[in-house]
Protein backbone atom coordinates (compact mmCIF):
# COMPACT_ATOMS: atom_id res chain seq x y z
CA UNK A 1 0.00 0.00 0.00
CA UNK A 2 2.80 2.63 0.64
CA UNK A 3 4.32 1.75 -2.32
CA UNK A 4 1.38 2.17 -4.36
CA UNK A 5 1.31 5.82 -2.96
CA UNK A 6 4.46 6.70 -3.47
CA UNK A 7 4.35 5.63 -6.87
CA UNK A 8 1.69 7.95 -7.44
CA UNK A 9 3.01 10.91 -5.81
CA UNK A 10 5.72 10.63 -8.08
CA UNK A 11 3.39 10.64 -11.17
CA UNK A 12 1.44 13.23 -9.91
CA UNK A 13 4.86 15.69 -9.62
CA UNK A 14 6.08 14.49 -13.13
CA UNK A 15 3.05 15.31 -14.94
CA UNK A 16 3.45 18.77 -13.06
CA UNK A 17 6.56 19.09 -14.84
CA UNK A 18 5.65 17.63 -18.23
CA UNK A 19 2.83 20.17 -18.49
CA UNK A 20 0.33 17.10 -18.54
CA UNK A 21 -2.88 18.32 -20.12
CA UNK A 22 -4.76 15.24 -18.30
CA UNK A 23 -4.89 15.63 -14.73
CA UNK A 24 -3.19 12.64 -13.09
CA UNK A 25 -5.54 13.16 -10.09
CA UNK A 26 -8.40 12.12 -11.67
CA UNK A 27 -6.32 8.89 -12.25
CA UNK A 28 -5.19 8.26 -8.88
CA UNK A 29 -7.38 4.80 -7.52
CA UNK A 30 -9.57 5.42 -4.68
CA UNK A 31 -7.79 4.42 -1.21
CA UNK A 32 -10.79 2.79 1.37
CA UNK A 33 -9.99 3.10 4.37
CA UNK A 34 -12.37 1.91 7.20
CA UNK A 35 -13.51 5.68 8.47
CA UNK A 36 -14.30 6.89 5.01
CA UNK A 37 -16.13 3.75 3.63
CA UNK A 38 -18.41 4.32 7.18
CA UNK A 39 -19.37 7.84 6.00
CA UNK A 40 -20.04 6.47 2.70
CA UNK A 41 -22.68 4.10 3.98
CA UNK A 42 -24.12 6.22 6.06
CA UNK A 43 -24.48 8.91 3.02
CA UNK A 44 -26.00 6.12 0.82
CA UNK A 45 -27.87 5.13 3.78
CA UNK A 46 -29.21 8.96 4.02
CA UNK A 47 -30.29 9.17 0.77
CA UNK A 48 -32.41 5.92 0.59
CA UNK A 49 -34.48 7.19 3.68
CA UNK A 50 -34.94 10.32 2.25
CA UNK A 51 -36.12 8.86 -1.25
CA UNK A 52 -38.50 6.64 0.71
CA UNK A 53 -40.20 8.99 2.90
CA UNK A 54 -40.57 11.52 -0.16
CA UNK A 55 -44.50 12.49 0.21
CA UNK A 56 -46.60 11.62 -2.48
CA UNK A 57 -50.01 13.35 -3.88
CA UNK A 58 -52.92 11.91 -3.47
CA UNK A 59 -55.89 11.89 -5.69
CA UNK A 60 -57.68 14.31 -2.92
CA UNK A 61 -55.14 16.75 -2.89
CA UNK A 62 -54.89 17.68 -6.23
CA UNK A 63 -58.90 17.96 -5.95
CA UNK A 64 -58.04 19.73 -2.87
CA UNK A 65 -55.60 21.86 -4.97
CA UNK A 66 -57.54 22.74 -8.30
CA UNK A 67 -60.69 23.45 -6.37
CA UNK A 68 -59.00 25.89 -4.48
CA UNK A 69 -57.63 27.73 -7.20
CA UNK A 70 -60.86 27.59 -8.87
CA UNK A 71 -62.45 29.19 -5.85
CA UNK A 72 -59.68 31.93 -5.95
CA UNK A 73 -59.92 32.12 -9.22
CA UNK A 74 -63.87 33.37 -9.16
CA UNK A 75 -63.10 36.05 -6.33
CA UNK A 76 -59.94 37.01 -8.23
CA UNK A 77 -61.90 37.72 -11.47
CA UNK A 78 -65.17 39.06 -9.15
CA UNK A 79 -67.59 36.87 -11.52
CA UNK A 80 -71.05 37.98 -12.36
CA UNK A 81 -73.11 35.43 -11.55
CA UNK A 82 -76.12 35.71 -13.53
CA UNK A 83 -79.78 33.77 -12.52
CA UNK A 84 -79.78 31.39 -15.44
CA UNK A 85 -76.05 30.17 -14.44
CA UNK A 86 -77.32 29.26 -11.19
CA UNK A 87 -80.43 27.63 -12.46
CA UNK A 88 -78.16 25.74 -15.32
CA UNK A 89 -75.76 24.74 -12.44
CA UNK A 90 -78.79 23.28 -10.49
CA UNK A 91 -79.43 21.45 -13.69
CA UNK A 92 -76.25 19.99 -13.91
CA UNK A 93 -75.50 19.35 -10.88
CA UNK A 94 -79.30 17.52 -10.26
CA UNK A 95 -79.53 16.10 -13.95
CA UNK A 96 -83.00 15.81 -15.65
CA UNK A 97 -85.42 12.92 -14.46
CA UNK A 98 -88.71 12.80 -15.99
CA UNK A 99 -90.07 10.09 -13.88
CA UNK A 100 -90.06 9.99 -9.87
CA UNK A 101 -87.02 9.13 -8.52
CA UNK A 102 -85.34 8.86 -4.73
CA UNK A 103 -82.55 11.32 -4.08
CA UNK A 104 -79.64 10.46 -1.83
CA UNK A 105 -81.66 11.28 1.18
CA UNK A 106 -84.70 9.33 -0.10
CA UNK A 107 -87.12 11.41 -0.99
CA UNK A 108 -88.98 10.90 -4.00
CA UNK A 109 -88.22 13.61 -6.18
CA UNK A 110 -88.82 14.33 -9.86
CA UNK A 111 -87.45 16.81 -12.62
CA UNK A 112 -84.22 18.60 -11.21
CA UNK A 113 -84.45 17.41 -7.56
CA UNK A 114 -88.05 18.14 -6.62
CA UNK A 115 -89.64 16.85 -3.93
CA UNK A 116 -92.57 15.38 -4.63
CA UNK A 117 -95.40 17.02 -1.48
CA UNK A 118 -98.49 16.60 -0.36
CA UNK A 119 -101.00 17.07 -3.14
CA UNK A 120 -98.51 16.56 -5.81
CA UNK A 121 -99.47 13.06 -6.77
CA UNK A 122 -100.08 13.95 -10.12
CA UNK A 123 -95.95 14.24 -10.81
CA UNK A 124 -95.99 10.48 -9.73
CA UNK A 125 -96.92 9.70 -13.39
CA UNK A 126 -94.27 11.47 -14.98
CA UNK A 127 -93.99 15.03 -16.49
CA UNK A 128 -92.72 16.64 -19.63
CA UNK A 129 -89.09 18.39 -19.76
CA UNK A 130 -90.44 21.92 -20.26
CA UNK A 131 -92.83 21.10 -16.53
CA UNK A 132 -89.21 20.17 -14.84
CA UNK A 133 -87.84 23.44 -15.99
CA UNK A 134 -90.93 25.15 -14.51
CA UNK A 135 -90.71 23.25 -11.10
CA UNK A 136 -87.54 24.27 -10.93
CA UNK A 137 -87.74 28.41 -12.14
CA UNK A 138 -91.20 27.99 -9.48
CA UNK A 139 -88.71 26.51 -6.48
CA UNK A 140 -85.74 28.55 -7.31
CA UNK A 141 -88.08 31.88 -6.51
CA UNK A 142 -89.55 30.22 -3.68
CA UNK A 143 -86.10 30.04 -2.45
CA UNK A 144 -84.77 33.24 -3.56
CA UNK A 145 -87.61 34.91 -1.68
CA UNK A 146 -87.41 33.50 1.39
CA UNK A 147 -83.68 34.38 1.08
CA UNK A 148 -83.89 37.74 0.45
CA UNK A 149 -86.81 38.31 2.97
CA UNK A 150 -85.17 36.41 5.93
CA UNK A 151 -81.43 36.79 5.52
CA UNK A 152 -81.88 40.46 3.97
CA UNK A 153 -79.21 39.11 1.27
CA UNK A 154 -78.38 40.67 -2.47
CA UNK A 155 -76.05 40.33 -5.44
CA UNK A 156 -73.92 37.24 -5.21
CA UNK A 157 -74.91 36.13 -1.62
CA UNK A 158 -78.65 36.08 -2.62
CA UNK A 159 -77.72 34.00 -5.24
CA UNK A 160 -75.02 31.86 -3.50
CA UNK A 161 -77.87 30.62 -0.66
CA UNK A 162 -80.49 30.60 -2.86
CA UNK A 163 -78.15 27.42 -4.31
CA UNK A 164 -77.74 26.40 -1.10
CA UNK A 165 -81.69 26.22 -0.17
CA UNK A 166 -82.27 24.38 -3.09
CA UNK A 167 -80.19 21.49 -2.24
CA UNK A 168 -80.63 21.60 1.26
CA UNK A 169 -83.99 23.22 1.75
CA UNK A 170 -84.93 26.08 4.35
CA UNK A 171 -85.61 24.06 7.39
CA UNK A 172 -82.63 22.91 7.76
CA UNK A 173 -80.91 25.92 7.20
CA UNK A 174 -82.88 27.95 10.01
CA UNK A 175 -81.93 25.12 12.32
CA UNK A 176 -77.93 25.32 11.82
CA UNK A 177 -75.52 27.29 13.22
CA UNK A 178 -74.91 28.37 9.36
CA UNK A 179 -77.92 30.52 9.52
CA UNK A 180 -76.78 32.46 12.73
CA UNK A 181 -74.15 33.23 11.71
CA UNK A 182 -75.65 34.83 8.36
CA UNK A 183 -77.74 36.40 10.31
CA UNK A 184 -74.83 38.07 12.40
CA UNK A 185 -72.85 39.17 9.80
CA UNK A 186 -70.02 36.44 11.00
CA UNK A 187 -67.65 34.81 8.84
CA UNK A 188 -69.13 31.65 7.57
CA UNK A 189 -66.49 28.90 5.99
CA UNK A 190 -65.99 26.86 8.67
CA UNK A 191 -70.10 26.23 9.20
CA UNK A 192 -70.85 25.83 5.00
CA UNK A 193 -67.86 23.57 4.65
CA UNK A 194 -69.49 20.91 7.13
CA UNK A 195 -72.44 20.68 4.86
CA UNK A 196 -70.64 18.05 2.60
CA UNK A 197 -71.80 15.24 3.71
CA UNK A 198 -74.21 12.37 2.21
CA UNK A 199 -75.52 9.57 4.63
CA UNK A 200 -72.63 10.57 6.92
CA UNK A 201 -69.80 10.26 4.46
CA UNK A 202 -67.94 13.38 3.09
CA UNK A 203 -68.82 14.26 -0.55
CA UNK A 204 -66.16 15.83 -3.41
CA UNK A 205 -68.97 17.45 -5.53
CA UNK A 206 -71.03 18.27 -1.94
CA UNK A 207 -67.34 20.60 -1.18
CA UNK A 208 -66.86 21.93 -4.74
CA UNK A 209 -70.48 23.41 -4.16
CA UNK A 210 -70.21 24.83 -1.01
CA UNK A 211 -66.54 25.84 -2.04
CA UNK A 212 -68.27 27.99 -5.33
CA UNK A 213 -71.09 29.25 -2.75
CA UNK A 214 -68.73 30.74 -0.64
CA UNK A 215 -66.60 32.19 -3.27
CA UNK A 216 -69.84 33.95 -4.63
CA UNK A 217 -70.61 34.85 -0.68
CA UNK A 218 -67.66 36.43 -0.43
CA UNK A 219 -67.38 38.53 -3.89
CA UNK A 220 -68.05 41.51 -3.93
CA UNK A 221 -70.79 41.64 -6.26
Amino acid sequence: MRKLIFTSILSLFSSVRLGSSTPVIDKLPLVVTTENKTNLDAQLSLKKVKHKTKPSITAEQSFRQEDENLQNSLIADKLMITWDSVANMVKRRESLQLKPYRCPGGYLSIGYGHLIRKGEEMLRNGITEAQADSLLYNDMKANRDWVENDLHLSGNKLKAFTHFCYAFGITKLKKSELYSRIKANEPIEDQILKWVNIKGRPNSSLLRQRKLELAWYNSEQ
